[in-house]
Order: structure tokens, then C-alpha cells, then sequence
């Protein structure tokens, strides 16, 4: 995984239960995901610390700006990828 792409106030993580786990990792990453793209089938992976066995929901955040998107759509006209409430089995 090259760092530069996921570092800083953007980096993504996902938030649950008020908490923010971070990203340690993954598979084929760009070094710019916003200028990358991926074709249909095609898989990236993501590797975040490791969440407490109990939680059964959480939502994927890019960043700051993501986070800031959600709160204000108006806050940004740059594009953020956010998966809100995802449900763990």
C-alpha cells in the first residue's frame, strides 16, 4: 500500500460507535484513488484496526472532508467516498 495516497486528514477509517479505527493496510491500492479506476469485478481492499468483536455496524469515512461532506453537503465541492451504516454478520 503506498502511505501517501491514505495519510493526513483524508486518510479514510471507519467510525463505530463514536470511535475511529484506523488504516493500517490493504490490496491494490492507487497511489491516487480519485484517479483511478476501477474496472467492473475489480477488488480493493482495505485493512483497518481491528474492531471489537460486538459491534455490528459501522460506516466507512473518508477523512475529514468525508466527514465534513456528510455534516454539509455544501462544505465541499470536491467528491468523497463514504459507505454509511454498513452491517456486519
Amino acid at each position: 500500500m503506498n502511505r501517501m495516497a491514505f495519510a493526513g486528514a483524508n486518510a479514510p477509517y471507519l467510525l463505530a460507535r463514536g470511535r475511529r479505527y484506523r488504516l493500517v493496510g490493504g490490496e491494490d491500492i492507487a497511489i491516487c484513488p480519485r484517479r483511478r479506476f476501477h474496472t467492473a469485478r475489480q477488488i480493493m481492499v482495505l485493512h483497518f484496526e481491528l474492531l471489537d468483536p460486538t459491534i455490528r455496524e459501522v460506516s466507512l469515512v473518508e477523512g475529514q472532508g468525508g466527514e465534513n461532506r456528510m455534516i454539509d453537503l455544501k462544505s465541499s465541492s470536491e467528491r468523497f467516498w463514504n459507505f454509511l451504516r454498513i452491517y456486519r454478520k
